[in-house]
């Protein structure tokens, strides 16, 4: 049980790295989720300069990091290498189920997903090599802690895509997610031409003497807006669920946003 204590205390001694170094790696995780995501939406103007990025990474560390490596420090006493592989299973599981409850709520693809990133996430940390070519009876870890280097920069790029399919839209805008959030603008021109959200503007009538339109905001640039909207339509061979609107912010003459109670 050596190595479950030096990865354990190596996991939580690397807070302690240089700030700028931790900053980058957590910045270059979540640019990397951000654009996974928002490429669907064809939005590729992204602004590099968001502090929403070492945001996103940070969430990206914790979740596939220092859980895991805090569930290890409880389970650091079980000896049995059979006991301390099916428990830790079995707490990532639970991890994963009851974070992904509070998103996809009791369905068919909450379970899915759930098990989906726990075999990813099971993968990283066993030592496959024992699991499926070693004897039980042989005194060799389960865990292969610390992961490599190697193994570790090849499961990164899987853990922000995962995250970034199944997390990340679901976490609100106002604490570093993308899932859309309900403005109020208010434009200088009138009627936004081409605006395919017409039915939003004027409700509610906030000023009688300025458009204003009631929508979910996506996306911010330096020098766009992007709204999104949830619809059905069929245009010629593809099903389309959803529209993305871009307006220029020299179009917009405020926007309101909506925050919770306890901001």
């Amino acid at each position: 049980m050596k190595e479950l204590d030096r990865f354990v205390k190596g996991v939580f001694s690397n807070v302690s790295i240089d700030a700028a170094k931790a900053g980058l790696f957590m910045y270059c995780m979540g640019l990397f989720v951000s654009i996974i995501y928002y490429s669907r939406f064809s939005i590729l103007a992204l602004d590099f300069t968001k502090p929403q990025s070492i945001l996103v990474g940070f969430y990206i560390l914790i979740y596939f990091g220092l859980i895991p490596a805090l569930l290890l420090y409880i389970l650091k006493k079980i000896h049995s290498r059979i006991y301390l592989s099916i428990l830790f299973s079995i707490l990532i599981l639970g991890k994963n189920l009851l974070l992904l409850y509070f998103f996809y709520g009791v369905s068919g693809m909450w379970v899915i997903f759930s098990f989906a990133i726990s075999v990813v996430e099971l993968l990283y940390f066993f030592n496959l090599s024992f699991l499926f070519k070693s004897n039980w009876h042989k005194k060799k870890e389960v865990l292969h802690l610390p992961p490599s280097s190697n193994k570790t920069l090849l499961f990164i790029p899987v853990f922000c895509i995962l995250f970034a399919l199944f997390v990340f839209p679901h976490i609100p805008s106002y604490l570093g997610g993308a899932k859309p959030s309900l403005v109020h603008i208010f434009t200088h021109k009138e009627n936004l031409p081409a605006n395919r959200f017409m039915k939003s503007k004027n409700r509610p009538q906030r000023n009688k003497s300025m458009d204003s339109y009631r929508l979910m905001l996506l996306y911010e640039s330096n020098t766009d807006f992007y709204f999104f909207n949830k619809e059905s339509i069929n245009d010629g061979s593809l099903d389309i669920s959803y529209t993305v609107m871009r307006i220029k912010k020299d179009e917009v003459l405020r926007i309101d946003y909506k925050t919770p109670k306890w901001f």
